[in-house]
């Protein structure tokens, strides 16, 4: 019946994030069928003949699944066989509003860029709204706009608006990808350059926590506990940043493993200097 076809709708709705999907006008074109199909069938319809009106509705629902279709598709079709750049995101994103992955792309690109100006603060933080609005149960999306927000505390000050931001964004992350590491330690970095030391080991420690082999999170664990004056701690963190490395090295990993083992070298060796 209709009333169960909706009502499965939307215990599916409570599971998963419809919105994100490329063709979420299905949904709405189904529910248009479903009242229209119950309305044909009614008596009163019956008897009155209406059922005749029944080929518009049908064409304006067809209209609504091609769209679903056609729209994402055309512009995920523009966006896969185009060279990355910013105009080439605001061409895709013009074609389909609700295509995130050019959005995710361009803050990405900016928060690479090695100095920053007002232009590119202000261009990173609208991408990674805009991505947050598409995907808000996503952790990737909150962590990224946690990072457009704490790049803008380091490069221009601390803001109380934009420090609450950047802290709020990590947390949404962290509850929605409570296992992984680079949240916490993604935080723990701004909280650094606050002045915040005792948050930040915190922040760091639980890191290393979810992943012992997590050679950055040991590596500022380690900067942090000499800023703290604890030298053993300090070494203990970086024999155990070397260890994780080395026992990593040889492996053939996954991504998500070579991304733990990942880090600057130039910040270990003025580490390993500071720590003789």
């Amino acid at each position: 019946t209709t009333s169960a076809s909706l009502g499965a709708m939307i215990i599916m709705g409570l599971f998963h994030d419809f919105w994100s999907e490329p063709a979420v006008l299905w949904w709405w074109a189904a529910i248009l069928g479903l009242l229209t199909i119950r309305h044909w069938e009614s008596p009163k319809c019956r008897r009155s003949g209406s059922g005749l009106n029944r080929w518009p509705v049908a064409l304006a629902v067809g209209g609504l699944m091609a769209w679903a279709l056609v729209q994402p598709a055309w512009a995920q079709c523009l966006w896969w066989h185009s060279e990355p750049s910013a105009k080439a995101v605001i061409t895709v994103v013009r074609a389909e509003p609700w295509f995130s992955e050019p959005m995710r792309w361009r803050a990405g690109d900016l928060l690479a860029e090695p100095q920053w100006t007002w232009a590119h603060a202000s261009e990173a933080l609208e991408w990674s709204r805009r991505n947050l609005e598409i995907q808000p149960g996503s952790a990737r999306a909150w962590s990224l706009h946690g990072s457009v927000n704490a790049r803008i505390v380091g490069e221009f000050g601390a803001w109380p608006v934009t420090v609450e931001n950047a802290r709020s964004a990590f947390g949404h992350s962290s509850t929605l990808e409570p296992r992984l590491p680079w949240h916490p330690y993604s935080q723990a970095l701004m909280e650094r350059s606050l002045g915040n030391l005792e948050r930040a080991l915190r922040l760091a420690s639980h890191s290393v926590e979810l992943e012992p082999a997590f050679v950055r999170g040991w590596l500022l664990v380690s900067r942090l506990e000499l800023a703290g004056g604890d030298l053993y701690a300090a070494r203990r963190a970086l024999e155990r940043a070397l260890d994780s490395r080395d026992a990593g090295e040889p492996r053939v990993w996954t991504t998500y493993h070579r991304d733990l083992i990942r880090y600057p070298e130039q910040h270990l060796q003025a580490l390993k200097r500071e720590l003789e």
